[in-house]
């Protein structure tokens, strides 16, 4: 599936179905073959250079490995959510349990502020 090319874009997406979210970094509007496979688009967040967008999604994976649980043991049970064999996988988290899907990013935004504070 080919995607135009566009601005550089952190995403977080999230499967209600399984309740697991994704927050990743593409040029190529990566998240709408999220979306055919039931994901939902969170927050699309556009910088205007690579560098920025990386760090961003840099920051969130650090905090988030630390603090939640994979949303996928394996690329296989990734697949039919991902795509492309699973790859990405490592990106995905399960949602803690007493987070709406509308809560995520505020959650990883605090979590963002205490590292910082630490």
């Amino acid at each position: 599936m080919g995607y135009k090319r566009t601005t550089h874009t952190v995403y977080l997406v999230h499967w209600p179905e399984i309740n697991v979210f994704k927050i990743g970094y593409t040029e190529f509007q990566r998240y709408r073959a999220f979306v055919v496979r039931g994901a939902n688009i969170l927050k699309l967040f556009p910088f205007p250079t690579s560098t920025e967008a990386f760090d961003l999604e840099t920051i969130c994976h650090d905090v988030l490995w630390n603090l939640c649980e994979g949303g996928f043991d394996t690329p296989q049970e990734a697949t039919p959510y991902l795509g492309n064999r699973g790859g990405g996988y490592v990106e995905c988290f399960k949602t803690p349990a007493d987070l709406m899907p509308s809560e995520i990013w505020p959650y990883v935004e605090m979590l963002i502020r205490q590292k910082a504070a630490a």
